[in-house]
């Protein structure tokens, strides 16, 4: 396997370079999918320190005339690199498509599901501070339904992936 290049940084910022960034992508685009997560990251360091503003004048600018890439064949590299990143060692994705596939799978609106959790856990305590006693219990009583529901329905979906 090829080793991909590091970037060297400046010594004014100690920041790669655009450069440097757009060697990756070059090797990254010649390997395919091998190299998503890093054709990903450069594409977040240059867009994050704007240095695509060296040479263009927008993001979407620099993206189509340099690389012929979409904004949003962009954002799906980028995204497929954070996954990695999220992902233990061994559970790295293999490819790109496999990383996209695993980040929808966390969420359908492609938020983390921890963000989802931390976000229902704020909301059920809003509801604590008026509900009376009585009032809570129906309230987790009604939840406990849904929630059982939905097992029943993923045990449901899961046999049928299963089945031969």
């Amino acid at each position: 396997m090829k080793a991909t290049a590091e970037p060297s940084t400046s010594a004014a910022d100690s920041q790669p370079t655009l450069r440097d960034l757009e060697r990756i992508i070059e090797e990254g685009e010649a390997l395919r999918k091998a190299s998503y997560r890093e054709t990903g990251k450069a594409l977040h360091e240059i867009k994050s320190h704007g240095l695509f503003k060296e040479t263009h004048r927008t993001w979407q600018d620099y993206l189509r005339k340099r690389w012929g890439f979409s904004r949003q064949r962009a954002h799906q590299l980028m995204q497929a690199w954070t996954e990695a990143e999220t992902s233990t060692a061994v559970d790295i994705a293999k490819t790109e498509r496999e990383a996209r596939r695993r980040r929808q799978r966390k969420s359908p609106t492609g938020v983390a599901l921890e963000a989802e959790i931390k976000a229902f856990e704020r909301q059920m305590s809003r509801w604590q501070k008026f509900l009376s006693k009585e009032e809570s219990i129906t309230l987790l009583q009604k939840i406990n339904k849904i929630v059982e529901a939905w097992l029943i329905d993923l045990d449901d979906r899961y046999a049928e992936e299963v089945a031969p």
